[in-house]
C-alpha cells in the first residue's frame, strides 16, 4: 500500500523490529523529504532504487542500527559526500564498510579492505572483500593449526612465544580479539612481555596459518 502513495513526503518507521530488504520501489516516492527506518532489522544492501527519489542527496535517509551489509553504493556516496550536512545516516550497520560511517570514503579511502563486523564470533580481522561481502579469518577453520599438531608455545605465555614451522626470515602479524593489528615481527620467537593479558592471534604471512594464543603475565 505504501508504494502507491507517490506524494508521501515523510515516512517514519523507527523502532518497529521490521526485517527484510528495503524495497526498490521506495524510490517511487517522488515527493519524499524524510525517510527513517532506524533501529530495525533490515537486511541486504542499500537499494539503488532509492536514487530515483527526486534530489536524493537532499532527502533525509535515516537507516542507523539495522543489519544492512556490503559496500555502500558509490552512487549514494558521490551524491552525499559533497554536502557538509550529510543526510544519509548508516551508522550501526556493522556488516557495511566502516560500520556504515562513510566519512572515510568521502576522504578518499576505498571501501574494499575497510573494517566491518561479519557477526561471527569465530572470525577476526573482518573486512570488506572484493565482492563487497564482509568476512573475517575463521578461527579453527582451514589454515588454522589445530589438534595434536604443535602450535604456539608456551600457551599461555608470559614473556616469549615460540612459533613452530617458521623460518628465520618469515614475517607474521599479531591481532587482538577485535581484529586490530597490535604487532608484527619475523623469525621463530617473539617477546610478548609488553603485550597486555588477553587472547591474540598470530598470522603467518606466507602460509596464512593462524595461531591462537593467550598472554597471561
Amino acid at each position: 500500500v505504501l508504494i502507491e502513495l507517490e506524494e508521501l513526503r515523510e515516512l517514519d518507521l523507527d523502532d518497529n523490529n521490521f526485517g527484510g530488504n528495503i524495497p526498490e520501489a521506495y524510490g517511487n516516492f517522488k515527493s519524499m523529504i524524510d525517510m527513517s527506518f532506524k533501529n530495525n532489522n533490515l537486511i541486504g544492501k542499500l537499494p539503488l532504487g532509492l536514487m530515483n527519489l527526486e534530489n536524493p542527496a537532499w532527502v533525509y535517509m535515516r537507516l542507523e542500527n539495522n543489519n544492512l551489509e556490503g559496500c555502500i553504493p558509490e552512487e549514494f556516496l558521490d551524491s552525499h559526500c559533497p554536502n557538509n550536512f550529510r543526510r544519509l545516516k548508516l551508522e550501526g550497520n556493522e556488516k557495511m564498510a566502516w560500520g556504515g560511517d562513510f566519512n572515510k570514503f568521502c576522504e578518499g579511502e576505498s571501501q574494499i579492505g575497510a573494517d566491518c563486523n561479519d557477526g561471527n564470533p569465530k572470525t577476526f580481522k573482518d573486512q570488506i572483500l572484493d565482492d563487497c561481502t564482509c568476512r573475517g579469518v575463521r578461527v579453527g577453520g582451514p589454515g588454522v593449526v589445530n589438534g595434536n599438531k604443535p602450535a604456539i608455545y608456551p600457551n599461555p605465555a608470559q614473556a616469549e612465544i615460540l612459533i613452530p614451522y617458521q623460518s628465520d626470515d618469515e614475517s607474521f602479524h599479531i591481532f587482538d580479539l577485535h581484529g586490530q593489528e597490535i604487532a608484527r615481527g619475523s623469525g621463530t620467537k617473539y617477546d610478548v612481555s609488553e603485550i597486555p593479558n588477553g587472547v591474540y592471534f598470530l598470522k603467518r604471512k606466507i602460509s596464512g596459518e593462524v595461531f591462537k594464543f593467550v598472554v597471561q603475565h
